[in-house]
């Protein structure tokens, strides 16, 4: 029986108990507790505990802290292992109603685990802050999934773009390609990148996307990886490709590979060949019918 008033039972009962649901309960106790100021050494302790549960917990309750000491603590809890951790963290300071801890949560911004940044740019926002440069701010509205804006923004930093390009949400991946897809970045580093998705990612629209991103970009460097997938011996690899030449410029290089894959052996590959000549035909008659319309 845990002693509700009693702080130093509170302790003992997170210290010793071995089941999780008790000593989560005995720090929701603490959360609330009179004295809890007095608590900051032992809760710095429980950032290390084994269980994630606990270390967020001790966090959470830091949070309701609002001192120095508590900040301090907090602050070793952004470099958590755990971004479940981290995240509270972030949430954390939030709570602390100091301007000054921005400089803390900007880092988090570039954080590898998407919550985690949401999280850093809701805290921001909250404390109506503005990104210093274009670093900032392009990590930030990635934070906030702002993709129209990043397509469209005028400047925009493409080495944080391409930083996330590997992101382990599918969702977020998957985003990024389309960004630089639409906004056609040509840095070879994205060009490689994206052929390793394309010939690699456990997930198969992230692959059509990356097939496709590397369509749109148009450079030489780019066919050149589309040519590389196109000739893979992993046939959905092949697919991708015959897809994304309609969003390439028809030269005759992309057509001698649109040919090659009209007669490939795999009937899905041919059929997406199939299908991309048909888009690229009408898209031609479509502009010839433009031209005279517009010459008569």
């Amino acid at each position: 029986m845990i002693e509700e008033d009693n702080i130093n039972t509170i302790i003992e009962a997170i210290r010793s108990e071995k089941d999780d649901f008790v000593r989560l309960y005995a720090l929701n106790l603490l959360k609330d507790h009179s004295q809890r100021n007095s608590t900051v050494p032992f809760l710095l302790e429980l950032i290390n505990d084994k269980s994630t549960k606990i270390c967020a917990k001790a966090v959470e309750v830091l949070g309701k802290i609002k001192t120095d000491k508590a900040i301090e603590a907090i602050k070793k809890a952004l470099s958590s292992e755990s971004w479940e951790v981290r995240k509270t963290a972030i949430r954390a300071l939030g709570e602390q109603d100091n301007i000054q801890i921005t400089e803390l949560i900007v880092p988090a911004l570039f954080d590898s685990n998407w919550e985690v940044r949401n999280e850093a740019a809701i805290v921001l926002d909250y404390y109506k802050w503005k990104p210093s440069n274009l670093e900032e701010k392009t990590a930030y509205l990635i934070s906030k999934e702002k993709w129209e804006k990043i397509i469209n923004e005028e400047k925009v930093s493409v080495p944080i773009i391409l930083s996330f390009l590997n992101d382990s949400e599918p969702e977020i991946r998957r985003n990024i390609i389309l960004t630089v897809g639409e906004r056609k970045i040509t840095d070879p580093k994205a060009v490689e990148i994206l052929l390793k998705l394309l010939m690699e990612d456990e997930n198969y629209d992230i692959r059509e996307k990356a097939a496709e991103a590397l369509a749109k970009i148009g450079t030489e460097k780019a066919f050149k990886a589309l040519q590389v997938a196109g000739k893979s011996e992993v046939w959905f690899a092949r697919k991708c490709v015959a897809s994304a030449l309609r969003f390439y410029k028809k030269d005759k290089n992309m057509l001698k590979l649109l040919k090659t894959l009209l007669h490939d052996e795999n009937l899905y590959v041919r059929k997406a060949a199939k299908e991309t000549t048909i888009a690229l035909l009408e898209k031609h008659n479509n502009e010839t019918s433009h031209s005279i319309r517009y010459n008569n």
